[in-house]
């Protein structure tokens, strides 16, 4: 372990909260924020989380970030506050220094020392922990316990998630093959119907009503469409 915040004796926190190189989350919280070359000290005696929350003094790019927040809110819990800040109150303050898309300032030039790591769950969006605040038990499962460290790189997709990407590009693209072909299938059977319907209608000729009247002069007459033709019969 490269770094160390001897002055925090009194931190006692789960594992999984931990670093895996053994670092408490306030001790954490404490090198993320010196790592853009800030001189940053959190106390821990008589820890308030609200002291910490950026301001126009002290908001950069490392206090503002999602690690630093998840850490300081993870440091509040192993020192027995009740409540800590939501994102939403902490980042108030940080303007143009919050990031939306990654854990860590990475590409401002901020290197963590060689060596060390910060819990997986310090990569969380604060935005989807419940409510938009810091939630130990979900952190958990993401802690140190079942998580590699992170080193402040960017985060690539797990082979997993692109893997089941894929899945469900390719799945998509089958069900929207077969219910375009069922749909070329049934229009061409609704066709071929009306076209044997059509042939076998009667035509207008064989509709067409016929009577042969036979009259006393000899004369017969043949009825079509209730229209009498005459015609002798010699």
């Amino acid at each position: 372990m490269s770094y160390s915040c001897p002055a925090m004796s009194n931190v006692s926190c789960d594992s999984y909260l931990t670093s895996q190189s053994g670092l408490s989350p306030c001790c954490a919280a404490q090198m993320v924020d010196q790592s853009c070359g800030q001189n940053y000290t959190i106390w821990t005696t008589n820890f308030q989380e609200s002291l910490y929350i950026p301001n126009a003094t002290t908001a950069t790019y490392s206090t503002c970030s999602w690690a630093s927040y998840n850490l300081l809110s993870a440091c509040a819990v192993c020192l027995g506050q009740s409540t800590w800040a939501s994102w939403a109150t902490y980042s108030a303050g940080c303007g143009s220094y919050v990031s939306s898309t990654t854990y860590y300032p990475w590409d401002q030039g901020c290197r963590l020392p060689p060596n060390e790591g910060i819990p997986y769950f310090t990569a969380t969006n604060p935005n989807y922990w419940p409510d938009g605040t810091f939630n130990a038990d979900e952190a958990a499962m993401n802690g140190s316990a079942v998580a590699p460290d992170i080193t402040g790189a960017p985060l690539q997709p797990s082979p997993s998630a692109t893997s089941t990407s894929s899945s469900k590009s390719s799945s998509g693209a089958i069900i929207g093959g077969v219910v375009g072909g069922l749909a070329v299938i049934g229009l061409a059977c609704f066709t071929l119907c009306c076209f044997i319907r059509r042939r076998r209608r009667p035509s207008p000729s064989s509709s067409v009503l016929s009577t042969c009247i036979a009259h006393p002069d000899g004369l017969f007459s043949l009825r079509l469409d209730s229209k009498p033709v005459l015609a002798r019969v010699s």
